[in-house]
């Protein structure tokens, strides 16, 4: 099982883990009340809380796909889950994801304004803009971050 609390929020996102690690995305609020916000049958690898708690990102994982990872964005109270951009991820970025949850503690992938994520593919450092969907290359690179305020 992995979990992360949200940072403004008293909500607490996890998965439980099948055989291969992967399980289906839930929320967890104060009051008790459980939600599932990945569909069924979609293999969440990592998931990233918003600065501001609202959004939850989430890579999906595809084995048979050239691009085995989906970013998706899903609003914490369940109401909209948007799939954004697939990618074959970096080395770096991968072993990341691996323990994204300890790695959650110090790193962000989202921007401070919670406006946009940054990751790292086998081609470079990518931007997306969870609003439009626009996806932006920023560039060479092995692994980004946000710095944090």
């Amino acid at each position: 099982m992995f979990f992360l609390r949200a940072p403004q929020s008293d909500q607490i996102a996890y998965t439980t883990a099948d055989a291969q690690g992967f399980g289906a995305l839930k929320i967890l609020d104060p009051d008790g009340t459980v939600r599932t916000l990945s569909p069924d049958g979609q293999r969440v690898a990592a998931f990233f809380w918003a600065p501001d708690s609202r959004q939850i990102a989430y890579l999906s994982f595809d084995a048979a796909s050239a691009t085995p990872l989906t970013w998706n964005v899903a609003r914490s109270d369940g109401s909209a889950v948007r799939e954004l951009a697939s990618f074959a991820p970096s080395r770096a970025f991968g072993g990341m994801i691996t323990y994204f949850d300890a790695y959650a503690q110090a790193l962000d992938v989202w921007s401070p304004d919670s406006r946009q994520l940054v990751y790292a593919a086998a081609d470079g450092i990518y931007r997306i803009d969870v609003t439009s969907g626009t996806v932006e290359r920023s560039g060479d690179g092995v692994f980004a971050a946000w710095r944090r305020k």
